[in-house]
């Protein structure tokens, strides 16, 4: 019953690719072909064959799809999650290791004369002769796509569709034939060893319980698209949220099944892939026990140089003995310490332990999401039985699905932010009068988001309100909640400053966010004539975090359980809590609060935001999806995969005034920076205060005034590390630092420059480590992602790869918009990319490619040359 199986697809064609030809033979050499020149045939043809492969592996319980590479796998998970369709039959496939990467078995099993282990090199060694010429084939392919690409498709001609066809077969054929010989291959070893060479073992199917649930989700599934049209132009807005929710139901499984896959890809690997691939640690080999820690055993690894993601904290498996079934096997302790510069790692683990020693570490981060799959499965339950109702309990969630716009108590205009209002006085207004409905809040870069959501807070808490703050991590919301203790503070003396005006300097207000100063009263959203009383209600907070994670203001009291933080809030002991999603999602917690605030809205998926929905009669927004957006795993339906801001702004980069309130002033960059954040990344509405004007550096070199720079640094062959451009950057510091240069704040007051006011950004880790090598101790360096918040007088952009090319993700990764803008934007003075020249003429293959390369080149228009770094082509970059 095997199957050898080849697809044939254009990632350029249609909305985001499309396989257009199932190509399959028998072990009888019977070939079968299945054409797919739209989305429509496309899942019709995949759902096709995956109902065959199930059927045949019903009949035949040894049966196996073999494919060459792993283009084939990755596309039937793309397809299973795009159309969210066969996802529990992929699923099965997989688990149970029915598909065969032969490929994989070459490069681990063979070493062959060849330059490269194409099917095509390889096809000599087991005598397969092609019908179809691979010249004549290519001309083909590239005259079809051509055709498929502009929507023609469907008139190509005959001839030509079987020129390709054929191909397809011979690629069928070859693969059919190549597992044969590497059968006769297996049968000669063992015969010369005489040892027998053991086959993978076959994997149990999921258990009763995980089939329970699925046949719940499926079954809210059918009754949430009963009777929706196919095409989404013939969807109203409630049968788009209908059908959207749908598809978020198994949103969490698509996103475990995704890391589960990758995990158990990468165990597949062989001991120079480990080295190679950028998430493992390879090349392990054991140095000793090095300490005991009450029942537990201390042991040192030696390896290779290398890039990795392995972290300390983590529990690594290994690869040689992971199991789906039983993942405790592939257990080998937790990392206690790693030491990069002497390459080792340190992993505690019980002292009896019996696991072998690795000689290699994978990765596996998963969380139970359990509680958020189901808050969602109730507020289906929820859409099934109300149909979206008014009166519905779970308003605020079927408000945020169908995009309404905030409705307030009383309505407002149609701009949310009313005539000679600033955007301060327009949140902390609005927030007050929403009704079981959700106001969008988008903070640009050092716009005050965490400053204004503070202020809002203490003015819902003073009017009596109850009030929840969640995010993606304890550090985001303990962050938040100590800016609210903070702001109430502030508020109590601004009011004592109002009744004894002597107090305050003249002209003068509270400060603004970075440090900056409101007008008087701004800050509070009202004129100082008058406060609404003597004081602000007390805050009275209890926070659920992990230990050490929590805020360190006295008001709010840290907590590990879940049940303490509800009934604090029931009995009124607290006014605000703070928690994650795996809080607010669970079932005793809901309505426990009149408002839930969601900071970094633009990083939380619109999945997990719904889930914790149920919480709160109204939900705010505070984010920007404009920065860093949401971590995604897996391949979801059309909006299903985007952050909840994200759902709410659609294609727009910033929000609708009459939807949200946009804070549209920064109190970070100079207006020369923020000339080019607000062109690229916010259609021109951010501004900038005027007295940024006056941040500047003083010293010498090209790092000197304000604005942006863009400074080349000639190197090839470079994917994720470069040492010339950590040279560069280390010098550039050095000379500053040297020369005493000096920098100038918003107020006019001059400042030494310290190795505290540069920030040095890389896209990887790699590079990462490379310039903590070249530079002082106590540089701040990271990744984009670990600067979000933060500012300095200085942003250097390292970006290490040498071309587009060489690019070990992609342009989707490198040029990501999302990163540019955060990088940049963490500069009070000048921002700088440091890069390779090549990287601003990549050769873009498609419009989105475009896109992303354009702000690169722009960035490059407005900066400012200053003097040349090492030995650069500057003159000739710039000038181009």
């Amino acid at each position: 019953g095997d199957l050898f199986f080849d697809l044939e697809g254009d990632a350029f064609a249609g909305e985001g690719g499309l396989e257009y030809l199932f190509g399959f033979a028998e072990r009888n050499g019977r070939y079968e072909a299945r054409w797919a020149l739209d989305a429509e045939a496309e899942k019709r043809e995949f759902e096709r064959f995956i109902d065959s492969a199930m059927a045949r592996w019903e009949r035949h319980p040894g049966f196996h799809i073999y494919h060459y590479a792993p283009y084939e796998t990755t596309a039937v998970k793309r397809l299973m999650s795009r159309y969210a369709t066969r996802e529990e039959e992929v699923d099965k496939l997989l688990r149970g290791r029915v598909f065969v990467d032969l490929y994989r078995v070459v490069r681990q099993g063979l070493r062959a004369s060849v330059e490269s282990y194409s099917i095509k090199k390889l096809e000599p060694f087991y005598g397969f002769e092609r019908d179809v010429d691979l010249g004549e084939a290519t001309r083909s392919l590239i005259a079809f796509e051509v055709r498929l690409e502009s929507g023609s498709g469907a008139a190509v001609p005959d001839e030509l569709r079987a020129e390709i066809q054929g191909y397809n077969r011979d690629d069928c054929l070859s693969t059919l034939r190549l597992a044969e010989w590497l059968e006769s291959l297996r049968t000669e070893l063992a015969a010369r060893t005489g040892e027998p060479v053991p086959r993978p073992a076959l994997r149990e199917e999921e258990r009763e319980r995980e089939r329970a649930s699925a046949a719940e989700v499926a079954e809210l599934f059918d009754a949430l698209v009963e009777g929706l049209p196919e095409s989404e132009e013939d969807l109203d807005d409630e049968q788009r949220a209908r059908r959207l929710l749908a598809h978020l139901l198994e949103f969490h499984r698509r996103e475990d099944k995704s890391t589960w896959w990758e995990f158990f890809d990468r165990c597949k690997m062989g001991p120079e892939e480990f080295v190679e691939h950028r998430a493992t640690l390879g090349g392990l080999t054991y140095a000793g026990a090095v300490e005991q820690i009450k029942r537990s055993t201390v042991h040192r690894y030696r390896f290779l140089e290398q890039t990795h993601e392995i972290e300390v904290g983590g529990s690594p498996k290994n690869p040689e003995t992971a199991e789906t079934e039983n993942l405790q096997r592939g257990f080998c302790g937790t990392v206690l310490a790693l030491d990069e510069a002497g390459r080792t790692i340190d992993l505690k683990r019980g002292r009896n332990s019996p696991v072998p020693h690795p000689a290699a570490l994978v990765p596996l981060d998963t969380v139970n999401t359990k509680v958020l799959r189901e808050s969602l499965l109730r507020l289906a339950r929820e859409a099934v039985s109300s149909g979206f109702a008014p009166d519905s309990p779970r308003r605020a969630a079927f408000d945020l699905l169908r995009r309404v716009r905030p409705r307030l108590a009383p309505p407002g205009g149609s701009s949310l932010v009313a005539a000679g209002e600033t955007p301060l006085d327009a949140v902390r207004r609005i927030a007050s009068q929403l009704d079981r409905s959700v106001l969008p809040v988008q903070g640009p870069p050092g716009s005050g988001k965490t400053y204004t959501g503070a202020r809002m807070i203490v003015d819902l808490l003073a009017s009596g309100k109850r009030v929840g703050v969640t995010a993606n991590s304890h550090k985001v919301i303990s962050n938040l909640l100590g800016a609210v203790c903070r702001a109430a503070d502030e508020e109590d003396a601004e009011r004592r400053a109002v009744r004894e005006p002597a107090t305050t300097s003249a002209g003068r207000g509270p400060l603004g966010p970075s440090g900056g100063r409101e007008p008087n009263g701004a800050a509070a959203g009202r004129t100082p004539n008058g406060p609404p009383g003597p004081h602000t209600a007390p805050v009275r907070g209890i926070q659920k975090a992990n230990a050490g994670d929590g805020c360190p203001d006295e008001r709010i009291t840290e907590t590990g359980s879940n049940e303490a933080v509800a009934a604090a809030l029931a009995s009124g002991e607290a006014n605000l809590a703070g928690g994650t999603a795996w809080l607010w999602a669970r079932e005793e917690m809901a309505d426990t609060v009149d408002a839930l605030v969601i900071d970094e809205a633009g990083q939380m998926s619109l999945a997990n935001t719904l889930a914790v929905c149920q919480a709160a009669r109204s939900l705010v927004l505070l984010g920007d999806p404009r920065q860093l957006d949401q971590p995604i795993q897996g391949v979801h339906p059309p909006g299903a995969d985007v952050s909840a801001l994200g759902h709410l702004l659609g294609e727009s980069p910033t929000v609708d005034p009459s939807r949200g309130v946009f804070l549209d002033r920064t109190w970070r960059m100079h207006p020369d920076v923020c000339a080019f954040t607000t062109e690229q990344f916010y259609e021109g509405r951010l501004g900038t205060r005027p007295e940024l004007a006056r941040q500047t550096v003083l010293g010498p070199g090209p790092l000197t005034g304000h604005g942006l720079r863009f400074l080349p640094v000639e190197h090839t062959g470079n994917t994720n590390v470069s040492e010339e451009e950590a040279t560069c950057v280390a010098a550039l510091i050095r000379e500053l630092l040297d020369a005493g240069a000096t920098w100038v704040d918003r107020d006019g007051v001059r400042h030494p420059l310290t190795l505290e006011d540069v920030l040095v950004v890389a896209p990887y880790n790699a590079h990462v480590a490379a310039l903590r090598a070249a530079l002082p101790d106590g540089a701040r360096v990271g990744t984009v992602d670990k600067f979000q918040g933060q500012e300095a007088p200085i942003v250097l952009y390292s970006m290490a790869t040498s071309s587009a090319d060489d690019a070990p993700r992609g342009m989707e990764f490198l040029y990501s918009l999302h990163r540019l803008n955060v990088a940049t934007s963490r500069a009070r003075c000048v921002a700088a990319i440091v890069a390779s020249p090549a990287l601003l003429t990549p050769d873009c293959r498609t419009p989105e490619q475009m896109r992303l390369a354009n702000p690169f080149c722009r960035f490059l228009e407005l900066a400012r040359p200053r003097g040349r770094v090492g030995s650069l082509r500057s003159q000739e970059v710039l000038q181009n």
